[in-house]
């Protein structure tokens, strides 16, 4: 495994690790919940650098940083009813930073936010989905990547386009359309 990416398998509490891409874009990963160390590996680590360049070609800019939590569904519950007043968990969770009003032309990366991910809600879905559990990361990694830098699906030609942008991305890793035929 890289120098930069220690494998969290057997930690008993919240593992950080920093993926840096390129010197120019940073995730900072938490692995809160170990059920997901299995799935943070060198594979993840090779897609999900595309995807970042993927985001990076859609904002312009020289680089950007975010933080994914990997995290269980009581987590998330709490999260989402703290943050959007639901009280039930849910597969991924977007905090947008305010990078819209960042200062232009500056040389240090943009902050966009963080993510947080709920095994037990994103495992169901993927086996009722009938793919895999990382399958269902990556569509799910830019999802909230998109969410972060401004993208939403709360009407239909949003939900269009979005759903377009992560189609486009998941093919660059070679990861089906998650849309043809799903129910979400």
């Amino acid at each position: 495994m890289p120098a930069d990416k220690p494998h969290p398998a057997d930690s008993q509490s919240d593992d950080d690790i920093s993926w840096v891409f390129d010197d120019n874009h940073t995730l900072d990963l938490i692995i809160a919940d170990k059920s997901w160390a299995k799935f943070i590996d060198d594979d993840l680590h090779k897609d999900v650098k595309q995807l970042v360049l993927f985001v990076s070609g859609l904002l312009e800019n020289s680089g950007f940083s975010a933080s994914m939590r990997w995290t269980n569904d009581a987590e998330m519950k709490a999260l989402n009813r703290q943050f959007r007043e639901k009280d039930k968990a849910t597969n991924v969770l977007s905090f947008p930073n305010d990078f819209h009003n960042q200062i232009e032309g500056r040389d240090d990366s943009l902050y966009l936010g963080d993510l947080a991910f709920g095994y037990e809600t994103m495992a169901k879905e993927a086996s009722d989905m009938g793919i895999t559990v990382a399958a269902h990361m990556r569509h799910l990694i830019i999802h909230g990547l998109l969410h972060l830098i401004g993208c939403d699906h709360e009407d239909e030609e949003d939900a269009t386009e979005m759903e377009g942008l992560e189609i486009a991305a998941l093919s660059v890793i070679g990861v089906e359309n998650p849309y043809q035929g799903a129910l979400l």
